[in-house]
């Protein structure tokens, strides 16, 4: 399978598919109109360098390697308002140098890039977005938080999206249109695809408080391992009861039409409450989803979550415990059941984080997350621990330098790639102009 190569800033890629941020940078700039007076624009470049000590680069059990690891990383964040075009984008090119030739030096790029074109005011419009980054290939666990390469792929998502609006009636409005979506990824453990959608959802408003959306989505989906044909028919109310404070509902049915294989049904909803207290915001949601892994594989996901936020002048923090269930939704051929799977995972476990304004100029974070990943078909589990403090001092005007710390403690009886522990400690500086 031929896969794309970067070089000297250009992507060959096949059958077209992914998009070079370079190539992104470049168009978006030929489309944007010149600024006219009653536009908003801005320009901001930056530049941040980090140095990072790493004293257990390859995540191993035993055999620590440790290295220096150095990151120069320009960046551009551009944004264009006017009354019918809107454009936001950040692009940060990211050199990365290993002082002890551990790996290979590397070039990263990082991409976002929202845009919106009203062809006709209240009417018509186009959605453009691009997100280009290193993910982790498994959904379960974020790597990007704890290295620059383990299980991770560089990923470009395109998405293309015209639209009509029917204004009905004052009270209802229905949305139709079109989507193309793009998925591109650099390893060949990924599966490259891409989802043509075609879409209809009416929105009635009750009330200035109570809608109820609905709709109907037509999907094809041409990847790299399974082309299918995707019908989705959906239904909630939204009611928001006081300012900030709401609750809402969703429940929907999937109807997948694979080439060669079973047809499937599937039942999937979402439901939360979001309430706004004096002092802080406190939420709940819950949900069956079904969705692509980067493997191709599809997943019946479950989660549970609960928690709550506090934004005051000089301190933020949030606090969350949360249930995900990940398991194989792929119908078995031969029985007409759902495959068990090594992947099939449940974590469930807890996250925070605290940030204090210690000083008009001096900041500091604690992130901290303790998760359990039970592995039921290989009859294992995984815990993690990972905290984070850092501290970030603003040296002069748009000039500041950070010092942060990170530990990771990963734990598996039978897993022996789960076992690990790792320190980091990263010094930084950054300016904008």
């Amino acid at each position: 399978m031929y896969k794309p190569v970067m070089t000297t800033g250009i992507l060959l890629c096949r059958r077209g598919r992914g998009l070079l941020p370079w190539a992104a940078v470049v168009l978006a700039a030929l489309f944007l109109p010149r600024p006219a007076p009653a536009a908003e624009f801005e320009l901001r470049p930056s530049i941040t360098v980090r140095e990072e000590y790493n004293d257990n680069f390859f995540l191993n059990e035993d055999d620590k390697v440790d290295e220096f690891i150095t990151r120069v990383m320009p960046s551009i964040q551009f944004r264009y308002g006017a009354p019918l075009w809107t454009w936001d984008l950040k692009y940060t090119f990211d050199y990365v140098y290993y002082a002890r030739d551990k790996r290979d030096d590397e070039i990263l790029h990082h991409l976002t890039l929202n845009g919106l074109i009203e062809a006709v005011k209240d009417r018509v419009f186009v959605r453009v977005a691009d997100d280009y980054g290193r993910v982790s290939l498994d959904v379960t666990r974020d790597f990007t938080r704890e290295s620059t390469f383990r299980d991770q792929s560089n990923r470009n998502l395109l998405t293309i999206n015209p639209y009509y609006v029917f204004r009905v009636s004052p009270l209802l409005n229905v949305t139709t249109g079109y989507t193309y979506i793009n998925t591109w990824y650099d390893d060949e453990q990924a599966v490259d695809k891409d989802e043509h959608i075609v879409s209809i959802e009416p929105r009635y408003e009750l009330s200035p408080y109570v809608s109820i959306i609905g709709g109907y989505r037509f999907s094809y989906v041409d990847s790299e391992v399974n082309d299918y044909k995707r019908h989705d028919v959906y239904i909630g109310p939204r009611y928001e009861y006081f300012d900030q404070s709401f609750v809402y509902a969703r429940v929907g049915n999937s109807w997948t039409e694979y080439i060669g294989r079973e047809k499937t049904s599937n039942i999937y909803w979402a439901a939360g409450i979001t309430h706004a207290f004096p002092t802080f915001t406190g939420f709940v949601e819950a949900g069956v989803d079904y969705t692509e892994d980067p493997q191709g594989t599809v997943r019946r996901s479950t989660r549970y979550l609960a928690g709550v936020r506090y934004d005051r002048e000089r301190i933020n923090a949030n606090v969350s415990l949360g249930l995900t269930s990940y398991n194989n939704a792929e119908i078995s051929v031969a029985t007409g059941d759902l495959r068990p799977s090594s992947d099939d995972t449940d974590k469930y476990g807890a996250t925070g984080a605290l940030k204090y304004a210690l000083t008009p100029n001096l900041t500091g974070t604690l992130d901290l997350t303790i998760e359990r990943l039970e592995r039921d078909f290989l009859d294992t589990y995984t815990s993690r621990f990972l905290g984070g403090l850092r501290f970030e001092y603003l040296l002069l005007e748009e000039t500041r330098l950070a010092l942060s710390y990170y530990y990771t403690d990963s734990y598996s009886p039978r897993l022996p790639g789960d076992r690990y522990e790792n320190n980091r400690v990263f010094v930084e500086i950054s300016k904008r102009f």
